[in-house]
C-alpha cells in the first residue's frame, strides 16, 4: 500500500466506535473557553474491513489541519502554510516530515476518470440537501462520497491541500511497487487525482474501493483552541519519508 502517514495509522492507536462518548467529553475538557485560534472541530467514524469501528477527529482553522484519535499516542499535523505535514509520535519520540512536491510524473498506465451523480432523492443532513457522487478509473469504481456543496469551505479546502501535499509524497514510491500490484484506483485516489473526493462538497460519507469507510458524525463551527495543540515537540527526533525508506532498504 501507498506511504500515508495518516489512513495507515503509523503512529495513532484506532479507537471504537463503543468509546464515542467518553471521547465527547475528552473533546469538550480540551476546549478552552479563553481567547484562542478560531477553529472548526470534526468526529468521524471510520472503518477498515477486518479493524472493525473507530471515532477520529479533525481540528481545522486558517493555518493548520491537526488529525487525530483523542489519545496520547501522536498526532498528524498539516501546516498550510508551509504545506508540510508532520506526524507525530509520542511513544518513541519523532516527527516525520513530508514536504510538499509536485507530482511531475505520468501514470505507469493509462487512467481514464469518471464522476458520475447518483439522484439521492433529496436527503438532507443538517438541513441541507446532499450530493451522492461515484467516482470511476479505467470503469472501476472507487469510490462512492455523499457530500454537500456549500458545507465548511474551508475545511474543505485544507483537505485539499493535505492530500496534494501526500500525493507528492506517495508518488515517490510508484517506481518501487510491482507493475502487476498497481491499481488504477489506488493511484488514482493517492497519487494522480488525490482532492476529486472533494470536487463536490465536503463529504458527510465515504465508502472507498478497499472497503474503508468514513462517516462525519458532528461538526462545531468556531471552537476557541490554544496554541499548543499545533505545536511540535522541540526535542523529537525528525526525519523524512525518504530517509526512513534508506533505512529500511539499507541505503
Amino acid at each position: 500500500m501507498l506511504f500515508h502517514p495518516y489512513l495507515s495509522r503509523m503512529f495513532l492507536n484506532r479507537r471504537i466506535i463503543g468509546r464515542l462518548i467518553p471521547f465527547a467529553l475528552v473533546l469538550v475538557s480540551v476546549v478552552c473557553p479563553a481567547a484562542g485560534i478560531s477553529t472548526r472541530v470534526l468526529i468521524f467514524a471510520e472503518m477498515e474491513p477486518g479493524n472493525g469501528a473507530y471515532i477520529s477527529r479533525a481540528i481545522a482553522n486558517s493555518r493548520y489541519l491537526r488529525l487525530d484519535y483523542g489519545d496520547k499516542s501522536g498526532f498528524v499535523l498539516f501546516d498550510r502554510q508551509r504545506r508540510e505535514i508532520y506526524s507525530i509520535n509520542h511513544f518513541d519520540h519523532t516527527v516525520m516530515v513530508v514536504s510538499e512536491r509536485k507530482v511531475l510524473q505520468k501514470p505507469p498506465f493509462k487512467i481514464t476518470l469518471q464522476d458520475k451523480h447518483v439522484a439521492t432523492n433529496k436527503i438532507n443532513y443538517k438541513n441541507k440537501e446532499l450530493h451522492h457522487d461515484q467516482f470511476f478509473a479505467n470503469d472501476i469504481r472507487c469510490a462512492d462520497v455523499f457530500a454537500i456543496p456549500d458545507l465548511l469551505p474551508d475545511v474543505t479546502q485544507a483537505y485539499q491541500d493535505y492530500f496534494q501535499v501526500l500525493a507528492g509524497e506517495h508518488v515517490q514510491t510508484l517506481d518501487a511497487i510491482p507493475r502487476d500490484l498497481l491499481d488504477a484506483c489506488d493511484l488514482a485516489t493517492n497519487i494522480f487525482a488525490p482532492t476529486r473526493h472533494f470536487s463536490h462538497g465536503f463529504p458527510i460519507q465515504e465508502i472507498l474501493f478497499n472497503g474503508k469507510r468514513r462517516i462525519l458524525l458532528d461538526f462545531d463551527r468556531d471552537y476557541p483552541m490554544g496554541e499548543k495543540w499545533y505545536a511540535l515537540p522541540a526535542a523529537y527526533r525528525r526525519f523524512t519519508p525518504a530517509q526512513m525508506r534508506g533505512t529500511e532498504f539499507g541505503a
